[in-house]
């Protein structure tokens, strides 16, 4: 039975039926967090605004011991949106209880890029990306770059790397398509464009798309392509702070693939950087630096635009020229596990506290 009465602080997180490892980590991010804390997970659906109260499962976290059960709960305080919903609706949440919402903007791929093809600084680090409206955006990109990635607009659709096909043109002609199916990657060839076009319209025509300059970056080992991931969060003093950043190898001999089908290498981005500027301590330091400013320009982007985010996972990258890229950005980012150390299992937790704190102060 829920008791708590202001006895530990209570934060509302709302989940996705699509996304359901992040509700599955949720007791997790509980086990992690060092102090007592309740935890209402709920789906949006479940929201009732009339009665002010959400349908969900608690989870209390009480000297240490975790329990959980189902029923309903007045709306918290604060919720920690990780699913989908109108931003129109988080206004008329928190006009309507007096609460909070962060990651309040859950971005499609092409509003991200729009968002940062806005900022001049940032405007530097993009690849050349368009959105696929006829075969001309996607031909033209093709002829230019003779490797692109085509990317589904939808953030649940194209979350770890599902959906996302790569297409490199062979001899002008002849096209090499790379993609994920399940566990495996899969390669396809076709002799000319129109053949391909052919074979994919009828996906394009169901999900929008993009379709995005592929960068060379620097190679690992047996040349096998590399990215950088930075998670991002805000800590218990409202501030941006890398939660996680590591290099991941590609195993593929194509790109980074995450999800189920894992097929990346994590390792840690000092050791990464290390080796590949043979140990000069001055390169890799300067780069670090560089990758964890760029991280800290693209989340004060969101806060000039007016979003309320705490919770991002950025995919960027080096190329050959020691130049920063920056492929996406997900407002749905999951924490790595071991041997990877990533804060942002609990980062959002400190900063709901933190609210918590600030609202009980004013």
């Amino acid at each position: 039975m829920y008791t708590n009465k202001g006895k530990t602080p209570v934060i509302g997180i709302c989940v996705s039926k699509v996304k359901r490892d992040l509700h599955r980590i949720v007791a997790e991010r509980l086990k992690r967090y060092p102090c007592d804390a309740t935890l209402i997970t709920f789906r949006i659906e479940k929201l009732n605004l009339e009665r002010q109260k959400v349908q969900g499962t608690c989870f209390e976290k009480k000297e240490g011991k975790i329990e959980h059960y189902q029923g309903s709960f007045p709306i918290p305080k604060v919720l920690y949106m990780q699913s989908y919903a109108d931003p129109d609706l988080f206004k008329k949440i928190e006009e309507s209880v007096g609460c909070i919402i962060f990651n309040n903007f859950i971005f499609e791929k092409w509003q991200a890029w729009n968002l940062f093809a806005s900022n001049k600084t940032l405007m530097s680090h993009l690849p050349d990306t368009k959105k696929i409206c006829t075969e001309i955006e996607l031909k033209t990109s093709l002829s230019l770059y003779q490797d692109v990635f085509l990317k589904p607009i939808n953030p649940v659709k194209g979350h770890s790397s599902k959906g996302i096909v790569r297409v490199k043109l062979i001899n002008e002609e002849n096209i090499k398509v790379i993609y994920q199916k399940g566990h495996k990657i899969i390669l396809d060839e076709f002799q000319s464009f129109n053949s391909f076009w052919s074979s994919i319209q009828s996906t394009l025509a169901t999900n929008s798309y993009i379709v995005q300059q592929s960068i060379e970056t620097i190679r690992w080992g047996e040349e096998k392509p590399t990215d950088i991931r930075m998670n991002m969060n805000k800590n218990n003093k409202g501030e941006w702070t890398v939660s996680s950043l590591f290099a991941r190898i590609a195993l593929n001999g194509s790109h980074v693939a995450a999800g189920r089908g894992t097929q990346y290498l994590p390792i840690e981005i000092k050791q990464f950087l290390s080796l590949h500027f043979l140990n000069d301590e001055i390169k890799t330091t300067a780069m670090i630096n560089a990758l964890t400013n760029l991280g800290h320009k693209i989340c004060q982007t969101f806060d000039q635009s007016g979003y309320h985010m705490a919770d991002l996972g950025i995919d960027l990258g080096i190329d050959k020229s020691e130049q920063l890229w920056i492929f996406e950005v997900n407002p749905l980012p999951f924490p790595f596990a071991s041997p990877i150390r990533d804060d942002s299992w609990i980062k959002p937790l400190e900063y709901a506290r933190y609210i918590l704190e600030k609202m009980t102060n004013s």
